[in-house]
């Protein structure tokens, strides 16, 4: 037991010496991950995904596109660059959700789609927007550089 807490111990620390940059790796893949399915509701056309949210239930579709497609832009980007990190993860776990329900479980296609993505996917970046909700943006964000958000260590996996 000894031998094994000696190598953790070795493999703790260095991992520790990158800890602050963790958030905003998490903020960098999560935020262009966003943006690119915003931006491509925008470059296909909002008539199609107006056309698959009334099909699967979103109330008022013909508001609700455009203001997933903004969310997604913008607050793809406000991840990115770690402006309001915590309001736009919250959103995002909401949206994220509502995908889960009625995208996913409620035509069937569960945690591994057949032909598609299932909600995988969507778990997943919860989980990411999770750890930005609680854990905040880290020190390398615009939060932190606004007096936001503090810009010491992240105290979250580190």
């Amino acid at each position: 037991m000894e031998a094994l807490a000696s190598s953790y111990a070795k493999l703790r620390t260095p991992l520790s010496r990158v800890g602050p940059w963790a958030p905003t790796f998490l903020r960098v893949v999560l935020g262009l991950t966003m943006f690119w399915h915003g931006y491509k509701k925008f470059d296909d056309g909002l008539g199609v995904y107006e056309d698959f949210f009334r099909s699967i239930g979103i109330p008022a579709a013909a508001i609700m596109t455009p203001i997933t497609a903004v969310l997604e832009v913008v607050g793809g980007l406000a991840i990115l660059a770690g402006v309001a990190t915590r309001v736009f993860s919250l959103l995002f776990i909401v949206q994220l959700l509502v995908a889960v329900i009625k995208a996913k479980y409620g035509r069937d296609i569960g945690y591994i789609g057949s032909g598609t993505a299932g909600a995988e996917l969507d778990w997943t970046l919860i989980a990411g927007f999770f750890m930005l909700a609680v854990g905040g943006p880290g020190p390398f964000s615009a939060d932190a550089q606004l007096g936001l958000e503090r810009k010491e260590r992240s105290s979250v996996g580190v």
